[in-house]
């Protein structure tokens, strides 16, 4: 509206006419419509909000009699099943809807104890390099990389050096004296390369006119010599001066043939950081490298990628620069690669990366790696070494170890790593003799662990366990054997690998041992004490669940009641006073409580025809219609009659296995009816807020009205403010003339 408190207003100023005091009470009386308007959407909103707390209350009432209705077993309240241990320091114990009632004799004899194996008192282990030296990679002789001194021939091991390069005589018998080919003269070194000789060799025969020639052998391996001349003489090759000739596996006489050839042989060079990598694995080239390999130093890894090597040194160096302390170089036999760590006391590890180039380049493998498991697991577990972890490289310390295996197992695994007064104890987590540690030690006979004591030093085992510790505890070994937990039900005698979550010896029932049963004497099981272990139907839980439903109800129906109550001289109405859904909630739920299922089969046919052995009433309903509880009487039946009180609940009324029928099953149905999307709340909701919405339609309009009337009538007050005081005007005017007329 146009005035209002804080607006500026000159009306009634020239006149002395209290024009705004006039349109104020004008505005005031014409605006109680508006009044009206918001108390109605008010009290629509507060009826909004009752409905909403009733349909609250009527799902949890939903939610508290599923328990009581539902046809399964396990979530029946009916069906919940209880054991009670007489000692439940030594035995618990739970029962699942499955299990049978009854009465069981358990007595312990032993708890399952897992497997705990201790190293030495002051055990160290000897420090360490670890490497993988890779197999031969074969390679063929490359002309343009492979220098002479690589050379040496697979059958005798014959190097070629500077002093056996000299003088080559190759004859035939058709050129006198034969070809005399000085190679040191034409400049050939155990630094000149393959092709380097060939030309040398091939050089000299030309120009003597010899019709001998050399190249290289078909498998690439080393030289070949053939003579293409006639005649009935044969090839003689010799060393005149040095002994390349034996070296290059040629020196020989060879009977006459069209034509004469003689096969060096292999010379099995050696690998070159400049070795082109197609003449790897006999000409075959590397193989499948692109998928790269998982290099493992200490308990670090990482993936190293050979994307465009073309070379020996282009697989040398991802190694070298991994940043991860190891040195990528030849093998000493150089037909191979090596990788080192650079960082003492770290175990070395090469992997696949998804394909087969560790494989192909003959690098898989590891070096000083543990392997830890228990029985029950398929396969080790690698312990990866890091004499780093205390902060000394210089030393693999017992604490180094412990963390080894605890980075390597996490805290989920099956194994674990301690040190207790300085010793390192390895313990399994798990119990029972499918708990029992296995190791493999890193070396035969001299290993991490036979240094430590925890296994045997033998040199031909790598994987016994020590029992020193049983006669000197200052040894090492197994300190805490991995047995089975031993026990009796009912007389029959029985082993486990756990103590708690067995499952598999009385039906439905989980057993938890918990202490050795007291003992008379050592026979077992006659002189040990019995636990009693009694699974009955678990009549609490079937009570409380009940006892939920009576609460809920009576708390659906309190509240409709109190929304729904008259107005007398003591109270103010409900906000749902004369509400026909409200009250048709409240009959509806106060019927159906109250009602009969007419079915001749059933015990009870009412909540009112369910009473003890004594006569008490189980359920009453007062006089506001709110059930009354007898628990006492409630306990009598449960324990008598609870088969029938769950019938009158939900039951099956025609063997299909699903219950159809019964009190709270029809209450069920009828709440399920009003709550969905066509039903009693929901369109009773829906009603409501279409009026609501209706009603700030109508306050909009009704403000848009007042604002204009109010500035109408401003207009107007203006305008006869403005004519007074011109009328003022004029009335001064002429009585100032009249005065000077006298």
């Amino acid at each position: 509206m146009v005035s209002g408190p804080g607006a500026l207003n000159f009306l009634g100023v020239g006149s002395g006419i209290d024009f705004q005091g006039l349109l104020d009470s004008i505005i005031k009386f014409e605006s109680r419509s508006l009044n009206r308007i918001q108390k109605e959407i008010d009290k629509l909103g507060l009826q909004r909000d009752a409905f909403n707390d009733i349909n609250g209350r009527l799902d949890t009432l939903r939610d508290r009699m599923a328990p009581l209705i539902t046809g399964t077993a396990a979530d029946s309240a009916f069906g919940k099943i209880s054991a009670t241990s007489s000692d439940a320091l030594t035995l618990t114990a739970t029962a699942a809807s499955t299990a049978s009632p009854g009465t069981y004799d358990v007595r312990v004899q032993r708890l399952a104890l897992a497997h705990q194996a201790i190293a030495t008192q002051g055990a160290t282990v000897a420090s360490f390099t670890a490497q993988i030296t890779g197999s031969d990679l074969n390679p063929n002789i490359d002309p343009s990389t492979t220098l002479l001194k690589s050379l040496h021939r697979r059958d005798n091991g014959l190097n070629v050096a500077t002093a056996n390069v000299g003088t080559i005589v190759v004859d035939d018998s058709r050129l006198g004296a034969g070809t005399t080919i000085d190679l040191a003269a034409a400049g050939i070194t155990e630094n000149s390369t393959w092709s380097s000789l060939l030309t040398a060799v091939n050089t000299a025969l030309t120009a003597d006119g010899s019709n001998a020639s050399a190249a290289m052998n078909a498998a690439g391996t080393g030289i070949l010599i053939t003579d293409t001349g006639a005649g009935p003489e044969n090839l003689t090759i010799s060393d005149s001066v040095g002994t390349l000739g034996a070296g290059l596996g040629i020196n020989g006489v060879f009977p006459n043939a069209v034509p004469i050839t003689v096969n060096g042989g292999d010379l099995n060079p050696e690998l070159q950081g400049n070795t082109p990598l197609s003449v790897l694995r006999g000409g075959a080239g590397p193989g499948a490298i692109a998928s790269g390999v998982v290099l493992r130093s200490g308990t670090s890894l990482k993936t190293l990628s050979f994307s465009g090597a073309t070379t020996v040194q282009n697989l040398l160096d991802p190694f070298t620069n991994s940043g991860y302390s190891v040195n990528g170089a030849l093998n000493a036999a150089k037909n191979g690669i090596a990788v080192t760590a650079t960082i003492a006391n770290r175990s070395v590890a090469i992997d696949e990366n998804s394909g087969t180039t560790a494989l192909d380049l003959g690098i898989i493998g590891e070096d000083r790696v543990l392997r830890v498991k228990t029985s029950a697991d398929a396969a080790f577990t690698r312990v990866f070494l890091n004499g780093g972890f205390d902060g000394n490289n210089a030393n693999l310390s017992q604490a180094d170890v412990r963390d080894s295996v605890n980075a390597a197992f996490g805290s989920t695994g099956k194994v674990s790593g301690s040190l207790v007064n300085g010793r390192l104890i390895f313990a399994s987590k798990e119990t029972g003799l499918t708990g029992a540690l296995q190791f493999q030690d890193d070396l035969l006979g001299a290993g991490t662990l036979e240094q430590l004591g925890v296994l045997t030093t033998d040199p031909l085992t790598n994987n016994v366990i020590s029992a020193a510790y049983a006669g000197d505890q200052t040894k090492g070994g197994t300190m805490v054997a991995a047995v089975d937990a031993s026990f009796s039900v009912n007389g029959l005698a029985l082993t486990r690998s756990k103590n708690t979550g067995i499952t598999d010896v009385i039906s439905g029932v989980t057993m938890n041992l918990l202490k050795v049963s007291t003992s008379t004497g050592p026979v077992f099981p006659t002189d040990f004490a019995p636990t009693t272990l009694t699974v009955t139907p678990d009549r609490a839980t079937t009570k409380t669940e009940i006892k939920k439903f009576v609460d809920q109800f009576n708390s659906a129906v309190d509240f409709i009641r109190d929304q729904t109550k008259s107005k007398n001289e003591k109270i103010s109405a409900g906000v749902l006073y004369g509400d026909n859904a409200a009250e048709a909630l409240k009959t509806g739920l106060v019927s159906r409580v109250s009602g009969r299922v007419n079915d001749p089969a059933l015990v009870f046919k009412s909540l009112f025809d369910v009473v003890d052995k004594y006569g008490k009433a189980v359920f009453k309903l007062d006089k506001d219609n709110l059930l009354v509880l007898d628990e006492t009487a409630l306990d009598n039946v449960l324990a008598d009659k609870g088969g029938d009180l769950e019938k009158l609940f939900a039951y099956d009324s025609n063997g299909d296995a699903v219950k159809d029928k019964g009190l709270l099953f029809d209450l069920d149905t009828y709440l399920k009816a009003e709550a969905k999307p066509d039903g009693l709340l929901d369109k009773r909701a829906a009603s409501i807020k279409e009026v609501i919405t209706q009603r700030n339609e109508r306050l909009t309009r009704e403000t848009d009205r007042l604002d204009a009337r109010e500035a109408s009538l401003k207009s107007q007050f203006t305008s006869a403010e403005m004519a007074l005081n011109r009328l003022k005007s004029t009335q001064t005017s002429l009585s100032s003339q009249l005065s000077r007329v006298r």
